[in-house]
């Protein structure tokens, strides 16, 4: 059993396509609750469960990650998932993580209530809850049932703002202004990662 002491990380994938306020808004609030030493942000390279959404460049959504954290030192980002190219496995990134960090650190590993049902079918599930605690945080129309034993729920208040809804609204020539920090709306319109209408392009 890890000493009292032991440090506490938090590791927090996903397809960050793109990273919003509520992704940071909930890495804090569970960062304070937690007391975790550090979150890690791990933009995934391809999702095995997401295949049919279409992402931006891996490079491009580690880069909004990477620019939307700066001057947090309790947040970080890894590329681990972007450089072992194939599909992104949990299984594998905790694995990296545990060899980093060592066993005596304490690894929490975070999830959206909308994962809970999908957990059985995870490649290596069995390893994964012997590696990490899950944090499960609660999302809208996904109950918080069936948690695994070794695990911590965070209900935090709803945000209103998803990856998804953020994608539709660029479409439909909607402002995403204080929905993404400044340097990720930047990197979005340089390098237009998303279907955006060309009055919206016109008037940023």
């Amino acid at each position: 059993m890890p000493a009292q002491n032991a440090r506490r990380i938090g590791i927090f994938g996903g397809t960050f396509n793109p990273l919003h306020i509520g992704h940071l808004a909930i890495a804090e609030e569970i960062r304070e609750r937690m007391r975790l030493e550090r979150i890690i942000f791990v933009p995934s390279y391809k999702p095995p469960h997401k295949s049919k959404i279409k992402l931006a460049a891996a490079e491009s959504r580690f880069k909004m990650v990477k620019e939307a954290i700066k001057g947090n030192p309790f947040f970080a980002v890894s590329d681990s998932e972007i450089k072992r190219r194939g599909k992104s496995y949990s299984i594998d990134t905790l694995r990296y993580f545990r060899k980093k960090y060592g066993k005596k650190t304490r690894l929490y590993f975070i999830i959206g209530s909308d994962s809970l049902s999908e957990l059985k079918r995870w490649r290596g599930i069995q390893d994964i809850f012997k590696l990490a605690c899950f944090v499960v945080v609660n999302r809208p129309g996904f109950p918080m049932k069936n948690l695994p034993a070794k695990s911590a729920a965070v209900v935090l208040p709803g945000f209103g703002v998803s990856s998804t809804r953020l994608r539709q609204r660029l479409a439909q020539g909607k402002s995403i202004q204080y929905l993404v920090p400044a340097a990720v709306a930047k990197i979005i319109r340089q390098q237009r990662l998303y279907p955006v209408r060309e009055s919206l392009r016109r008037n940023r």
